[in-house]
Protein backbone atom coordinates (compact mmCIF):
# COMPACT_ATOMS: atom_id res chain seq x y z
CA UNK A 1 0.00 0.00 0.00
CA UNK A 2 0.95 3.83 -1.14
CA UNK A 3 1.86 5.70 2.10
CA UNK A 4 -0.62 9.10 2.10
CA UNK A 5 0.82 11.91 2.58
CA UNK A 6 -1.93 13.21 5.03
CA UNK A 7 -2.77 10.24 7.25
CA UNK A 8 -0.54 11.48 9.96
CA UNK A 9 -2.50 14.64 9.83
CA UNK A 10 -5.64 12.81 9.47
CA UNK A 11 -4.83 10.73 12.51
CA UNK A 12 -3.68 14.16 14.86
CA UNK A 13 -6.93 15.76 14.14
CA UNK A 14 -9.27 12.86 14.85
CA UNK A 15 -7.56 13.13 18.32
CA UNK A 16 -8.09 16.57 18.55
CA UNK A 17 -11.48 17.70 16.96
CA UNK A 18 -15.10 16.46 16.87
CA UNK A 19 -15.36 16.44 13.07
CA UNK A 20 -12.74 15.95 10.64
CA UNK A 21 -13.59 16.71 6.73
CA UNK A 22 -11.50 15.11 4.44
CA UNK A 23 -11.80 16.98 0.76
CA UNK A 24 -9.51 17.02 -2.37
CA UNK A 25 -10.03 16.33 -5.88
CA UNK A 26 -11.55 13.29 -7.47
CA UNK A 27 -9.73 10.10 -7.56
CA UNK A 28 -6.52 12.01 -5.37
CA UNK A 29 -7.16 8.75 -2.38
CA UNK A 30 -9.30 10.54 -0.27
CA UNK A 31 -11.52 7.06 0.21
CA UNK A 32 -8.36 4.93 0.00
CA UNK A 33 -6.67 7.23 3.20
CA UNK A 34 -9.77 6.92 5.40
CA UNK A 35 -10.03 3.21 4.66
CA UNK A 36 -6.26 2.48 5.40
CA UNK A 37 -6.99 4.38 8.77
CA UNK A 38 -6.40 1.81 11.82
CA UNK A 39 -8.76 2.81 13.79
CA UNK A 40 -11.32 1.51 16.96
CA UNK A 41 -14.82 0.89 16.80
CA UNK A 42 -15.55 2.57 13.48
CA UNK A 43 -18.35 2.43 11.29
CA UNK A 44 -17.98 3.55 7.45
CA UNK A 45 -20.54 3.77 5.31
CA UNK A 46 -20.57 4.62 1.29
CA UNK A 47 -23.15 6.78 0.42
CA UNK A 48 -22.94 5.60 -3.11
CA UNK A 49 -24.40 2.49 -1.83
CA UNK A 50 -28.16 2.92 -2.96
CA UNK A 51 -29.06 1.09 0.45
CA UNK A 52 -26.39 2.90 2.89
CA UNK A 53 -28.13 6.59 1.21
CA UNK A 54 -31.56 5.79 1.48
CA UNK A 55 -30.70 5.32 5.31
CA UNK A 56 -29.30 8.32 6.01
CA UNK A 57 -31.81 10.37 3.78
CA UNK A 58 -34.70 8.47 5.61
CA UNK A 59 -33.10 9.25 9.30
CA UNK A 60 -30.44 11.65 8.88
CA UNK A 61 -30.12 11.93 13.12
CA UNK A 62 -30.42 8.13 13.90
CA UNK A 63 -28.15 7.73 11.12
CA UNK A 64 -25.25 10.03 12.75
CA UNK A 65 -26.15 8.74 16.08
CA UNK A 66 -22.73 7.01 18.02
CA UNK A 67 -21.73 5.15 21.04
CA UNK A 68 -18.97 7.45 23.03
CA UNK A 69 -16.08 5.76 21.24
CA UNK A 70 -17.18 4.94 18.06
CA UNK A 71 -16.19 6.99 14.74
CA UNK A 72 -18.25 7.18 12.07
CA UNK A 73 -16.70 7.46 8.30
CA UNK A 74 -19.24 8.84 5.70
CA UNK A 75 -17.72 8.41 2.02
CA UNK A 76 -19.32 10.13 -0.89
CA UNK A 77 -21.84 12.49 2.04
CA UNK A 78 -22.62 14.80 -1.09
CA UNK A 79 -25.01 12.81 -1.98
CA UNK A 80 -26.70 12.97 1.31
CA UNK A 81 -26.73 16.96 2.37
CA UNK A 82 -28.92 16.61 4.91
CA UNK A 83 -26.73 14.58 7.16
CA UNK A 84 -24.69 17.71 7.69
CA UNK A 85 -27.50 19.03 9.81
CA UNK A 86 -28.23 16.15 11.80
CA UNK A 87 -24.40 15.94 12.13
CA UNK A 88 -24.01 19.67 13.52
CA UNK A 89 -26.94 18.48 15.80
CA UNK A 90 -24.88 15.70 16.87
CA UNK A 91 -21.45 17.16 17.28
CA UNK A 92 -23.41 20.67 19.28
CA UNK A 93 -24.52 17.69 21.73
CA UNK A 94 -21.65 16.11 22.47
CA UNK A 95 -17.82 16.98 22.92
CA UNK A 96 -16.33 13.39 22.16
CA UNK A 97 -13.47 13.76 19.51
CA UNK A 98 -13.78 11.41 16.01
Amino acid sequence: MIARWQEKEVVSSLKNFRVVNLTGARQCGKTTLSNMLDLHNVRRYALDNDEARRAATSDPLGFVDRKDDETIVIDEIQKAPELLNAMKIRVDACNAKG
